[in-house]
Protein backbone atom coordinates (compact mmCIF):
# COMPACT_ATOMS: atom_id res chain seq x y z
CA UNK A 1 0.00 0.00 0.00
CA UNK A 2 0.96 3.62 -0.51
CA UNK A 3 0.08 6.71 -0.78
CA UNK A 4 0.61 10.13 -3.08
CA UNK A 5 -0.02 13.91 -1.63
CA UNK A 6 -1.49 16.26 -3.89
CA UNK A 7 0.87 18.76 -4.25
CA UNK A 8 3.25 15.55 -5.90
CA UNK A 9 0.20 15.12 -7.97
CA UNK A 10 -0.24 18.68 -8.99
CA UNK A 11 3.67 18.56 -10.50
CA UNK A 12 2.11 16.13 -12.78
CA UNK A 13 -0.62 18.34 -14.45
CA UNK A 14 -3.52 17.52 -11.88
CA UNK A 15 -4.53 20.52 -10.84
CA UNK A 16 -5.20 20.96 -6.97
CA UNK A 17 -8.74 21.40 -5.81
CA UNK A 18 -9.86 24.36 -3.87
CA UNK A 19 -12.74 26.03 -2.38
CA UNK A 20 -14.95 28.95 -4.39
CA UNK A 21 -15.90 32.35 -3.01
CA UNK A 22 -18.43 30.40 -0.81
CA UNK A 23 -16.40 27.94 0.67
CA UNK A 24 -17.49 24.99 -1.82
CA UNK A 25 -15.37 22.31 -2.82
CA UNK A 26 -16.70 19.50 -4.92
CA UNK A 27 -14.48 16.17 -5.79
CA UNK A 28 -15.21 14.59 -8.81
CA UNK A 29 -15.44 10.39 -9.75
CA UNK A 30 -15.01 9.24 -6.52
CA UNK A 31 -16.46 5.94 -6.01
CA UNK A 32 -20.29 5.86 -4.41
CA UNK A 33 -20.44 4.42 -0.79
CA UNK A 34 -16.79 4.60 -0.22
CA UNK A 35 -15.20 6.83 2.60
CA UNK A 36 -12.14 9.20 1.88
CA UNK A 37 -9.47 10.39 4.06
CA UNK A 38 -9.35 14.09 3.67
CA UNK A 39 -6.89 16.78 4.93
CA UNK A 40 -8.47 20.63 4.36
CA UNK A 41 -5.86 23.05 4.50
CA UNK A 42 -5.74 27.31 4.39
CA UNK A 43 -3.07 29.58 4.53
CA UNK A 44 -4.79 31.28 7.48
CA UNK A 45 -6.30 28.46 9.47
CA UNK A 46 -4.63 25.38 11.14
CA UNK A 47 -4.63 21.64 8.25
CA UNK A 48 -8.15 20.10 9.16
CA UNK A 49 -7.81 16.33 9.01
CA UNK A 50 -11.20 14.51 8.46
CA UNK A 51 -9.88 10.26 9.02
CA UNK A 52 -13.39 9.15 7.93
CA UNK A 53 -15.29 10.92 5.53
CA UNK A 54 -18.67 8.34 3.33
CA UNK A 55 -18.75 9.42 -0.39
CA UNK A 56 -22.61 10.78 -0.37
CA UNK A 57 -24.62 12.95 -2.36
CA UNK A 58 -25.24 15.63 0.27
CA UNK A 59 -22.97 18.36 1.41
CA UNK A 60 -20.58 17.92 4.14
CA UNK A 61 -19.49 20.69 5.69
CA UNK A 62 -16.28 20.70 7.79
CA UNK A 63 -15.31 24.12 10.12
CA UNK A 64 -11.73 25.31 10.21
CA UNK A 65 -10.38 26.91 13.43
CA UNK A 66 -7.42 29.20 14.20
CA UNK A 67 -3.55 27.46 14.87
CA UNK A 68 -0.49 28.00 16.01
CA UNK A 69 2.08 28.87 13.53
CA UNK A 70 5.14 27.24 12.79
CA UNK A 71 7.99 27.83 10.61
CA UNK A 72 11.57 27.36 9.61
CA UNK A 73 13.52 26.36 6.84
CA UNK A 74 15.02 22.78 5.89
CA UNK A 75 18.95 22.79 5.02
CA UNK A 76 21.16 20.40 3.64
CA UNK A 77 25.28 21.63 4.81
CA UNK A 78 23.85 25.25 5.00
CA UNK A 79 22.13 25.04 1.38
CA UNK A 80 18.35 25.45 1.07
CA UNK A 81 16.36 22.38 -0.02
CA UNK A 82 13.19 22.56 -2.07
CA UNK A 83 10.02 20.01 -2.09
CA UNK A 84 11.24 18.85 1.52
CA UNK A 85 8.43 17.46 3.61
CA UNK A 86 8.02 18.72 6.47
CA UNK A 87 5.34 16.79 8.56
CA UNK A 88 4.01 17.45 12.18
CA UNK A 89 3.09 13.81 14.66
CA UNK A 90 0.89 13.94 17.74
CA UNK A 91 0.84 10.81 19.76
CA UNK A 92 -2.10 8.84 20.05
CA UNK A 93 -3.54 5.76 21.74
CA UNK A 94 -3.34 3.84 17.76
CA UNK A 95 0.27 5.43 17.42
CA UNK A 96 1.42 8.56 16.18
CA UNK A 97 -0.67 10.74 13.10
CA UNK A 98 0.23 13.40 11.12
CA UNK A 99 -1.59 16.60 12.30
CA UNK A 100 -0.17 18.85 9.20
CA UNK A 101 2.40 18.88 6.50
CA UNK A 102 3.93 21.55 4.26
CA UNK A 103 6.79 21.15 1.07
CA UNK A 104 9.46 23.23 1.49
CA UNK A 105 9.96 26.35 -1.03
CA UNK A 106 12.47 27.08 -3.39
CA UNK A 107 15.12 27.99 -0.60
CA UNK A 108 13.70 25.57 1.62
CA UNK A 109 11.69 27.27 3.72
CA UNK A 110 8.45 26.24 5.05
CA UNK A 111 5.38 27.43 7.01
CA UNK A 112 2.44 25.47 8.59
CA UNK A 113 -0.37 25.69 11.23
CA UNK A 114 -1.75 23.27 13.51
CA UNK A 115 -3.68 23.23 16.81
CA UNK A 116 -1.87 23.64 20.06
CA UNK A 117 -0.48 21.10 21.54
CA UNK A 118 2.95 18.82 21.52
CA UNK A 119 4.30 17.44 18.10
CA UNK A 120 7.34 16.06 16.66
CA UNK A 121 8.40 17.74 13.85
CA UNK A 122 9.57 15.10 11.22
CA UNK A 123 10.92 15.77 7.09
CA UNK A 124 11.53 13.47 4.51
CA UNK A 125 13.17 13.98 0.48
CA UNK A 126 14.02 11.48 -1.55
CA UNK A 127 17.28 12.44 -1.88
CA UNK A 128 18.29 12.79 1.44
CA UNK A 129 18.25 11.18 4.65
CA UNK A 130 16.31 12.51 7.42
CA UNK A 131 17.28 13.25 10.89
CA UNK A 132 15.37 11.99 13.95
CA UNK A 133 12.24 13.57 14.41
CA UNK A 134 12.48 17.24 16.99
CA UNK A 135 9.85 17.67 19.45
CA UNK A 136 8.08 21.29 19.05
CA UNK A 137 5.28 22.49 21.05
CA UNK A 138 2.81 24.95 19.67
CA UNK A 139 1.04 27.20 21.83
CA UNK A 140 -1.93 29.69 20.83
CA UNK A 141 -3.56 30.80 18.10
CA UNK A 142 -1.37 34.38 18.14
CA UNK A 143 1.56 32.26 18.46
CA UNK A 144 4.80 31.71 16.39
CA UNK A 145 7.15 29.44 16.68
CA UNK A 146 10.50 28.61 14.70
CA UNK A 147 11.91 25.05 13.79
CA UNK A 148 14.75 24.94 11.41
CA UNK A 149 15.45 21.03 10.24
CA UNK A 150 18.97 19.71 9.01
CA UNK A 151 18.70 16.73 6.13
CA UNK A 152 21.56 14.43 6.13
CA UNK A 153 23.89 13.17 3.14
CA UNK A 154 22.68 9.60 2.54
CA UNK A 155 24.46 6.43 2.87
CA UNK A 156 23.01 3.63 0.91
CA UNK A 157 22.38 -0.33 2.22
CA UNK A 158 21.55 -2.95 -0.52
CA UNK A 159 20.50 -6.63 -0.11
CA UNK A 160 17.75 -9.03 -0.57
CA UNK A 161 15.41 -11.38 1.18
CA UNK A 162 14.74 -14.93 0.00
CA UNK A 163 12.86 -17.60 1.14
CA UNK A 164 14.46 -21.49 1.81
CA UNK A 165 14.61 -22.62 -1.59
CA UNK A 166 16.47 -19.47 -2.47
CA UNK A 167 13.68 -18.20 -4.74
CA UNK A 168 12.78 -14.46 -3.85
CA UNK A 169 10.10 -12.92 -1.16
CA UNK A 170 8.58 -9.60 -2.68
CA UNK A 171 6.68 -7.44 -0.27
CA UNK A 172 8.93 -8.11 2.58
CA UNK A 173 8.91 -4.92 5.35
CA UNK A 174 12.55 -4.02 5.64
CA UNK A 175 13.74 -0.52 8.19
CA UNK A 176 16.29 0.68 9.51
CA UNK A 177 16.32 1.31 13.14
CA UNK A 178 18.58 3.51 15.84
CA UNK A 179 18.05 3.22 19.18
CA UNK A 180 14.40 2.31 18.58
CA UNK A 181 13.21 5.04 16.12
CA UNK A 182 12.67 3.99 12.40
CA UNK A 183 14.30 6.45 10.41
CA UNK A 184 13.38 4.32 7.13
CA UNK A 185 11.45 1.56 5.97
CA UNK A 186 10.87 0.26 2.68
CA UNK A 187 9.29 -3.35 0.99
CA UNK A 188 11.81 -5.96 -0.97
CA UNK A 189 10.74 -5.60 -4.97
CA UNK A 190 9.54 -8.73 -6.96
CA UNK A 191 13.25 -9.49 -7.04
CA UNK A 192 13.14 -10.11 -3.01
CA UNK A 193 15.86 -6.85 -3.16
CA UNK A 194 15.85 -3.74 -1.39
CA UNK A 195 17.43 -0.73 -0.83
CA UNK A 196 17.65 1.78 2.44
CA UNK A 197 18.30 5.38 2.62
CA UNK A 198 20.27 6.02 6.41
CA UNK A 199 21.21 9.08 7.65
CA UNK A 200 24.06 7.65 10.49
CA UNK A 201 26.78 4.84 10.15
CA UNK A 202 25.49 2.74 12.96
CA UNK A 203 21.39 1.29 13.36
CA UNK A 204 20.01 -1.78 13.02
CA UNK A 205 18.18 -3.01 9.71
CA UNK A 206 14.92 -5.09 10.72
CA UNK A 207 13.45 -7.70 8.37
CA UNK A 208 9.66 -8.25 9.61
CA UNK A 209 8.56 -12.11 7.49
CA UNK A 210 5.15 -12.49 6.44
CA UNK A 211 2.93 -14.30 8.36
CA UNK A 212 4.15 -17.68 8.93
CA UNK A 213 7.33 -17.25 8.67
CA UNK A 214 10.67 -16.24 10.08
CA UNK A 215 14.27 -15.59 9.56
CA UNK A 216 16.98 -17.79 9.52
CA UNK A 217 18.97 -16.34 12.21
CA UNK A 218 18.04 -12.41 13.43
CA UNK A 219 15.47 -10.10 12.17
CA UNK A 220 17.21 -7.36 13.86
CA UNK A 221 20.74 -7.17 12.21
CA UNK A 222 23.04 -4.41 13.46
CA UNK A 223 25.06 -2.65 11.45
CA UNK A 224 28.06 -0.21 11.30
CA UNK A 225 28.60 1.30 8.00
CA UNK A 226 32.13 3.10 9.15
CA UNK A 227 33.44 5.53 6.56
CA UNK A 228 31.41 3.71 3.33
CA UNK A 229 28.59 5.31 1.62
CA UNK A 230 27.33 2.31 0.41
CA UNK A 231 26.99 -1.06 1.61
CA UNK A 232 25.78 -4.63 0.67
CA UNK A 233 24.12 -7.07 2.82
CA UNK A 234 23.96 -10.82 1.94
CA UNK A 235 20.85 -12.46 1.26
CA UNK A 236 18.54 -12.65 4.61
Amino acid sequence: AFHVAVEDLAAHGFPPLRSDDEGRLAIPDLPAGSHLRLVVTHYDYADLLVPCCPVIDEPQDFTLRPGAELRGRVTVNGAGVRDARVALYMATDKGPIVSAEVLTGPEGFYRLRAAEGNYAAAVRHPDYASPPPQPVALAGPETETSLDLELREARHIAGSVVFESGAPAPGVRVAYRVEGTVFEETFTQADGAFSLKVGTRRGVVQVLPPQGYMTRVLSSVPFDMGDKTRAELSPI
